[in-house]
C-alpha cells in the first residue's frame, strides 16, 4: 500500500468513524437519563466495527515510510497504535452506567478518536 492509500483510508475512517462514533452522544440534552445515554454510547460504538475492519484487512500491510527502506507494518504505526488505545478508551463507556455515564465526558472519549485519527493521517501524509 502507498501512502496516498493509506491517507485516503484514514480520511475514510475520519468520516466514518471519527466524525459519526461522537454524534449519537453529542446531541443528547444535558439533563438525558442515564439510560438514554447508554443507548447512545451503544450506538456511537457500532462505529468500531469499521475500525476493527481496516485493522484486520489492512494491520498487515506495508507502507513505505522515510524512516524505513522496507516499510512499516500499519498495526504497527505509531499513529494507528495511539487510534487503537482511544478506541478502547472510548469502548469502555459501554460497560458504565448510572452516575457514571457522563456526556461530556463520553464525548471527550469519542473525539480523542477523531483526533488521534487526524493525527495519524497528518503523520502518513507527512511520510512518518
Amino acid at each position: 500500500m502507498d501512502r496516498d492509500e493509506l491517507t485516503e483510508l484514514l480520511d475514510d475512517l475520519q468520516h466514518d468513524v471519527g466524525k459519526h462514533m461522537v454524534l449519537p452522544v453529542a446531541v443528547l440534552p444535558a439533563d438525558s437519563s442515564a439510560a438514554v445515554i447508554q443507548l447512545a454510547v451503544l450506538r456511537s460504538l457500532d462505529k468500531v466495527s469499521i475500525w476493527r475492519q481496516f485493522v484486520a484487512r489492512h494491520g498487515g500491510d506495508r507502507y513505505p515510510t522515510s524512516a524505513s527502506s522496507d516499510g512499516t507494518l500499519i498495526g504497527q504505526h505509531a499513529g494507528i497504535v495511539t487510534i487503537t488505545s482511544a478506541v478502547d478508551t472510548a469502548c469502555a463507556w459501554a460497560d458504565r452506567s448510572g452516575a457514571e455515564l457522563q456526556i461530556a465526558a463520553v464525548v471527550a472519549d469519542m473525539q480523542a478518536v477523531a483526533a488521534a485519527i487526524r493525527a495519524a493521517r497528518s503523520g502518513v501524509a507527512d511520510g512518518q
